[in-house]
């Protein structure tokens, strides 16, 4: 059977796998693009019956058709486009015009008869790019960008930069030739043809500024990365990240709220393949794992919530480290507790074979004895530590000790004695050369997430304040210190009532370069809470936050009821949806805005909005 029969089968029965390996191997050997254009390939797609299970497949194939060679805009009987009409195949209909199908195809079809689907998404693509490029229309020309329209292929004998460039318009010259690589990047991606994403990606010393933070406008503003893992491709998923792509970049879920792309992969598909390619074992992983939230829960709470399965969530704890494995969610839980409340033992076998194996590794364990990580002395059963090699073993033992020496110097805080609290400010206790002995940065009592810098704070306590941010190390920053709710020491301060002990404090914390605009894991900023400051409520939940006491769902909502008091003229940085990305990803408005630049040259912060 020959290689066109065999792909009309494949396209018959939206065989995508397939139709990728045969085009692979069509590819492999020499071929001419004629051979294959006029045997209705796309029409046999466009052929298809559209529904929610064979949607994906459509589209996939026709990018991959396109993206292969075949022309959308060939001169035929049957048009593609008007046999995706016909036949109400809203994917195929979309695909094309986003392969940059030529609206004038419509002319076979009778518009009065266009459904509002239809109507709906020929009006998105309207007028189609060239028309946009030779009528010097920079609006449209960046809205079909936004939609990722495909930009390669001629047209009376010329391309669409030799287009632009022949109406002499340099603002649309320039927005085409420095988006084109990411564009076709893009198709390539959407193709899945694994072979052009990497030849386009290590080609020569003079590779383009690639755009992996581009967002499909039509496609709840996913990036680049998000299309490669949801066709579970980790070959282009790893080329990607390897580029440049980033975990914290932004899109939308099905309310319109931001997280970072990373959380669209964990789900109960995740391969641990897929794990390993998107997150590869670098040194700085843990630090931007333990930023990423998604509705104020991070990394493991999501996939354990999401039953991702047991052997790619273990290479997911092995990635996120120990940081984030002690991080705590508003109910004070950490990852070990979700899954136990959840009856998810499998997932709490993998946690606890992990911390047995850290314990054997210095920093690891160290992390989890500083951040008060209960489970780390209940990994190892009494009559197996004696097994254990001797360096372990004392740790073990020695760890009752170094934590109820935290709970002392915790309670120096609280009793505002500084004597104490400047004398258990270093451990120096048995094993000591075992353990991270300067407390008074990270340190948390066991189960408890509040660092000794917020307790200060709470307790109003100047000298401690000013000794505790001496100890930072140089290469930390303020606004990483944070509690379970992902507050900085600045929100609190801003919560209460000013006085002359709080002003110091403040700068004292500003002076070590807090910010006004850290985000926690409600969106709130410190300035929200000043604006709320010295209310009853207010004055309530601070007790509660620093007894470490219960916080019932309506004290939070109770807070931010009142109206605020108008302490600032704008917030510098505008949140439209709760708490729903990365603290470092970038910051999306609203949908009006289209790319940023219009001279083609600033295209590292590319946006699409």
């Amino acid at each position: 059977m020959s290689y066109i029969e065999t792909l009309r089968e494949c396209i018959r029965s939206l065989d995508v796998a397939k139709v990728r390996t045969i085009l692979d191997e069509i590819q492999d050997g020499t071929f001419n693009i004629d051979d294959y254009q006029d045997q209705d390939l796309l029409q046999e797609v466009c052929s298809s019956r559209d529904c929610e299970s064979s949607s994906a497949k459509i589209r996939s194939l026709v990018y991959m058709l396109v993206d292969f060679g075949i022309d959308p805009n060939r001169e035929s009987e049957r048009p593609p486009l008007a046999l995706a009409i016909q036949n109400q195949n809203i994917s195929a209909l979309t695909a094309l015009l986003q392969s940059s199908t030529d609206l004038l195809q419509l002319k076979a079809v009778q518009s009065q008869r266009l459904s509002p689907e239809v109507k709906s998404a020929i009006r998105k693509y309207q007028p189609g790019i060239w028309i946009a490029v030779q009528a010097g229309n920079i609006a449209d020309v960046r809205r079909l960008i936004n939609f990722w329209v495909r930009m390669d292929g001629e047209r009376y004998g010329k391309t669409l930069l030799e287009s632009a460039q022949s109406t002499g318009n340099d603002k649309i010259t320039q927005l085409i030739s420095g988006i084109a690589p990411s564009m076709a990047l893009v198709h390539h991606v959407l193709a899945r043809d694994r072979r052009k994403v990497q030849a386009l990606l290590t080609k020569s010393k003079k590779r383009p500024n690639f755009l992996f933070d581009f967002r499909h406008f039509g496609g709840q503003g996913a990036p680049i990365l998000y299309y490669a893992m949801a066709n579970q491709d980790v070959h282009i998923s790893r080329l990607l990240v390897n580029s440049g792509a980033q975990l914290f970049t932004s899109m939308r879920d099905a309310d319109g709220i931001e997280f970072p792309v990373l959380f669209a992969a964990l789900n109960n598909s995740l391969q641990p393949e897929m794990v390993e390619a998107l997150i590869p074992k670098t040194d700085m992983c843990e630090s931007v794992l333990q930023q990423l939230f998604y509705k104020g829960q991070g990394v493991l709470e999501v996939a354990i919530r999401n039953r991702v399965p047991a052997s790619s969530f273990a290479i997911l704890v092995e990635r996120c480290g120990p940081l984030v494995l002690c991080q705590r969610n508003c109910q004070n839980h950490t990852a070990h507790d979700i899954a136990e409340n959840c009856g998810l033992s499998e997932y709490c076998k993998q946690i606890n074979r992990i911390v047995a194996k850290w314990l054997h590794e210095s920093y690891p364990r160290r992390v989890l004895a500083l951040h008060g990580y209960v489970r780390l002395a209940e990994v190892y059963k009494p009559r197996e530590i004696e097994s254990l090699p001797a360096d372990v073993k004392d740790f073990l033992n020695a760890l009752p000790e170094y934590w109820e020496w935290i709970d002392y110097l915790s309670e120096s805080v609280y009793n505002n004695d500084l004597d104490t609290f400047q004398g258990l400010s270093a451990y120096q206790g048995d094993k000591s050369e075992l353990f991270h002995c300067d407390l008074l940065w990270n340190a948390r009592v066991r189960g408890d997430a509040l660092p000794l810098l917020h307790k200060a704070v709470l307790n109003r306590n100047k000298e401690m304040v000013l000794e505790i941010l001496s100890a930072m190390d140089p290469l930390e920053s303020i606004d990483t210190l944070v509690d379970e709710y992902y507050r900085t020491a600045l929100h609190y301060v801003h919560a209460m009532k000013d006085g002359k002990h709080m002003k110091e404090i403040l700068a004292l914390l500003n002076r070590f370069g807090s910010s006004d605009h850290c985000l926690d894991k409600f969106g709130k900023e410190p300035l929200d809470f000043k604006e709320h400051s010295g209310t009853p409520t207010m004055n309530l939940y601070l007790t509660k936050i620093r007894e470490r006491d219960a916080i019932p769902d309506h004290l939070h909502e109770e807070i931010w009821r009142h109206k605020p008091r108008r302490v600032r003229e704008y917030k510098v940085q505008k949140h439209p949806h709760p708490h729903a990305h990365s603290h470092a990803a970038p910051v999306f408005k609203d949908e009006t805005e289209m790319l940023e630049s219009d001279e083609g040259g600033s295209w590292n912060s590319c946006i699409v909005q």
